[in-house]
């Protein structure tokens, strides 16, 4: 990195907290640059929330190891037992890693929650948000995440995991 760094004219990401572990690896701060993620925020804040008949909350991700989708199915057996009426739902491909994908099915089966975690596939969110009550992001890495910054730009809180610029965002 250190040899990129020097012959580099610029150096690009996404928060700032990256450029911490960029300096601390040789970049020099007159080099550095954020340019965040952004979301179209005219179409996010036409979204409202609409009546819906459980409270619910959505992992929105591809399910994959580095989303930690187990760990979110633990939370949400957790919440089931106070919320019985939970809906939780994995929104996004599911086809990625067939593996890891049948592992979060079959955890979902002994846990039973069946009826409660929802694995939709990849949807269009647009239809889902104005159901949603939560968004959670459980990922044990990521750079600035879409899903916290959509669901912000509806008025959907999230609880995320400590990665990233997540911290940031919230």
């Amino acid at each position: 990195s250190r040899i990129c760094y020097d012959a580099a004219d610029q150096i690009i990401t996404l928060f700032e907290g990256n450029q911490l572990l960029q300096q601390a690896d040789g970049a020099r701060p007159e080099k550095m640059r954020v340019i965040p993620n952004g979301v179209d925020i005219e179409r996010f804040a036409e979204i409202r929330p609409q009546p819906h008949d459980r409270p619910t909350i959505a992992l929105i991700g591809r399910v994959v190891p580095i989303k930690d989708i187990k760990s979110y199915i633990r939370a949400v057996s957790i919440v089931h037992e106070h919320l019985p009426d939970l809906r939780a739902y994995v929104m996004g491909p599911t086809d990625e890693d067939i593996q890891y994908y049948q592992e979060c099915r079959q955890m979902v089966e002994y846990m039973g929650l069946q009826e409660t975690v929802v694995f939709t596939g990849q949807v269009s969110i647009d239809k889902y948000l104005p159901q949603i009550d939560i968004s959670i992001l459980s990922s044990i890495s990521e750079a600035m995440p879409l899903s916290v910054l959509e669901a912000g730009a509806c008025g959907i809180p999230s609880v995320t995991t400590n990665v990233g610029a997540c911290q940031e965002i919230i």
